[in-house]
């Protein structure tokens, strides 16, 4: 939560373009310059892009949780190692209901198992 809050302060503070009270005068024109910088501003677009990408993104509900943790718990659970599609099914539904988390999901699984 701190990291998040975190980021959300840096991207107040430079949208806004103001520095906050905590944020010592040479520290900021540092970050200014920082802001300033070829790379961070293709950084900015890239990311920009992605973020508004017609395929969308990856939807899963596995939180932070790695692939191999899941993979990992899910053997102890089912007694076998499970398959790629078992993972990706186990990541990609909601828990109270089993039914995709997105269209995208579905589709990404069935053709996988086509």
């Amino acid at each position: 939560r701190a990291a998040k809050r975190l980021r959300d302060l840096f991207h107040e503070i430079h949208n806004k373009g103001a520095p906050h009270p905590w944020i010592r005068d040479d520290l900021w024109d540092q970050l200014v310059e920082f802001w300033r910088q070829e790379d961070f501003k293709k950084l900015k677009e890239v990311n920009k892009q992605n973020r508004a990408s017609s395929t969308g993104g990856s939807l899963h509900t596995g939180g932070s949780t790695t692939y191999e943790a899941t993979r990992d718990r899910m053997t102890v659970e089912l007694g076998h190692t499970p398959t790629h599609s078992e993972v990706f099914e186990r990541t990609h539904t909601r828990k109270e209901d089993q039914l995709w988390v997105d269209k995208r999901s579905a589709d990404v699984n069935e053709a996988f198992l086509a």
